[in-house]
């Protein structure tokens, strides 16, 4: 929302208990993406309103526009911060594993398996926003997905580039259509996960998942 009085800023400037404007504003939109990924996490996204998100996060609806211009923003920010979180663990996970076992490609594959999941699964509202809640919203949050889903698809790629400068696997025959494959096997055994009422253990998921990438690379 744009201000009527052209060319001054609308972000407070004034001190308050002790605490700078600029501070506060840091403080207040990280308190609105909290409660996005709690109100989103626990209601989706039809189901959660403007009102009901500054409610939780203890902020006016102006304050809500100045910092998102619809709700949908603040749901595309949740959901990158999500994805930034679980690309960061898969990365950290394939680099100690590298560290400790130069040419072990299962036990990497299963590090970097397990970090994702642990990270996507970890919170019970980030969950479901990444596997249940931004599905179908509308096509430019379709579009945030499927780049997401494309970079996962880089990321294992790059890996597999690794391998290959080492001898252990042939890059150059391996479809660029299989990571994007690869990606969507994760996502949807995890999206299965999630949503079922009795869940096996995540450990069990995440070995099956490193077979199905071990055979499938194999072959």
């Amino acid at each position: 929302m744009k201000s009527k009085m052209k060319g001054k800023s609308t972000t407070p400037t004034r001190s308050y208990g002790g605490v700078s404007a600029e501070n506060r504003e840091t403080q207040r939109r990280a308190q609105l993406i909290e409660a996005g990924v709690s109100g989103f996490g626990k209601t989706g996204f039809a189901g959660t309103t403007i009102e009901s998100l500054c409610t939780e996060a203890r902020v006016s609806t102006r304050d809500f526009y100045r910092f998102f211009g619809s709700k949908e923003d603040l749901l595309l920010e949740v959901y990158d911060r999500v994805i930034d979180d679980a690309m960061l663990a898969v990365t950290t996970a394939l680099a100690e594993h590298e560290l400790e076992h130069r040419d072990d490609i299962a036990g990497a594959m299963h590090a970097g398996l397990g970090a994702f999941a642990e990270s996507m699964t970890a919170d019970e509202d980030r969950a479901r926003i990444n596997f249940i809640v931004v599905v179908g919203v509308s096509a430019r949050v379709e579009l945030r997905r499927r780049e997401a889903i494309h970079g996962f698809a880089q990321l294992i790629e790059a890996f597999i580039g690794i391998l290959d400068q080492r001898g252990l696997v042939k890059h150059e025959i391996i479809s660029p259509v299989l990571y994007v494959a690869l990606v969507g096997a994760i996502h949807e055994t995890l999206t299965d996960w999630v949503i079922r009422s009795e869940r096996p253990p995540l450990d069990g998921v995440v070995a099956d998942l490193a077979n199905l990438f071990r055979v499938t690379l194999a072959a």
